[in-house]
């Protein structure tokens, strides 16, 4: 079982390299692939068997679901919809709280840790990793409220290197 395990932990790390800022995520689908596939039989689940059979654009899968289409399988429904989810959060002009509405100024819509803060709720337990349903991590990223808003202004600059400037201040002080 250990075994099994790390070669899923290695596979899920190494398919979904466009999603290694959100290891929250990363986690979760880990976690949630290995209790599907605890009971030995390593087989993906049989929705996304049937989802093989065409595209969403209306093309057949490589190798018409032949052994190309089981390869790119954790590629199609997991990472894929999920980088969408991630990329439609991050694009869609989002209001001051997070719900729609116009855009204040200095405030960013969507970063990666608010992505990551949608998994420290015990509620995401009850999406499955994979798919474009409903009741997909997917579907309900998209639909996740942001939880904290940031804004930015030039005192940031200030703050931020702070610490620099008390350097800088000191070592002019004992020069002088």
């Amino acid at each position: 079982q250990r075994v099994c395990d790390v070669c899923l932990f290695l596979c899920a790390w190494g398919e979904a390299a466009n999603l290694r800022h959100v290891p929250e995520l990363l986690a979760f689908v880990f976690h949630g692939l290995a209790a599907r596939s605890a009971d030995g039989s390593g087989h993906a689940p049989y929705t996304w068997a049937e989802e093989d059979q065409a595209l969403p654009d209306g093309r057949q899968p490589p190798g018409d679901g032949g052994p190309e289409a089981a390869q790119t399988r954790f590629l199609r429904h997991v990472v894929r919809p999920i980088y969408e989810a991630i990329a439609f959060l991050f694009t869609r002009p989002r209001g001051p709280l997070g719900g729609p509405g116009p855009m204040e100024r200095g405030i960013k819509p969507w970063n990666y840790d608010d992505v990551n803060e949608f998994f420290w709720a015990p509620t995401c337990l009850r999406y499955e990793p994979g798919g474009t349903g409903p009741r997909s991590i997917a579907a309900a990223l998209r639909r996740c409220p942001k939880t904290h808003v940031e804004r930015h202004s030039w005192l940031h600059l200030a703050h931020a290197f702070h610490r620099v400037y008390v350097t800088h201040a000191l070592v002019l002080h004992a020069a002088c």
